[in-house]
């Protein structure tokens, strides 16, 4: 495996970086706050990403998760220069809390996975090419963190979000702040029918039309 730190801060590593098919394991911070500015190449086979791993990095380009990971950890992406479509596999279980915060040329619809029971705070924030999320039947709450400010709610700063889609027909718990800066005006939420009372009543929810 790459060890925990084991690059962080190594300011003066640029270029792309291809993750060898003998390492299954990226520790924390490992990559945190290097030069690298070209595009990330990780392969199926790896199984954990470590919190801050690739944090405030310049990584472009579309990011291609592993297709078996489960947890994305804190902060793991945050703040790197990803462009494209977002896909995330099927087995994600976890997404942390300012996971993929700041990675603003991120595009298109964000489909969260079917098992996905928490999107942690500022997960997505400031994410503002975002144009649509759908999330699962699993989610049972988006969080937010008042202290955190401009980057503390799962969704802040979307201005892009057109589109919501939730397929629960119970309201996820949502708490206050997660969507600041959406134009939830613009759009209409999407529910399954005959539960629009429940989001129209439920917190977080009710904001939008």
């Amino acid at each position: 495996d790459l060890g925990t730190g084991v690059f962080n801060g190594c300011v003066n590593l640029y270029g792309s970086l291809e993750i060898p098919q003998g390492v299954t394991i990226i520790r924390t911070n490992c990559f945190n706050n290097t030069g690298l500015n070209g595009t990330l190449s990780l392969h199926d086979g790896i199984s954990s990403i470590g919190e801050g791993a690739f944090r405030n990095t310049g990584l472009k380009g579309e990011l291609h998760l592993p297709k078996n990971i489960e947890v994305i950890s804190k902060e793991s992406f945050c703040g790197c220069d990803f462009s494209g479509t977002l896909v995330l596999p099927t087995t994600v279980r976890q997404i942390g809390d300012k996971a993929f915060a700041w990675n603003w040329r991120l595009m298109g619809t964000l489909e969260i996975p079917e098992g996905v029971l928490s999107i942690g705070a500022g997960a997505f924030a400031q994410c503002r090419m975002l144009e649509g999320v759908i999330f699962p039947e699993s989610l049972e709450s988006i969080k937010y963190e008042p202290s955190w400010g401009e980057d503390g709610g799962a969704f802040q700063n979307c201005f892009s979000l057109g589109r919501i889609v939730c397929k629960g027909h119970i309201p996820p718990y949502v708490q206050d702040g997660c969507f600041n800066g959406v134009p939830k005006d613009n759009f209409t939420l999407e529910v399954p029918e005959g539960y629009e009372a429940q989001y129209q009543a439920a917190t977080g929810w009710r904001e939008f039309k």
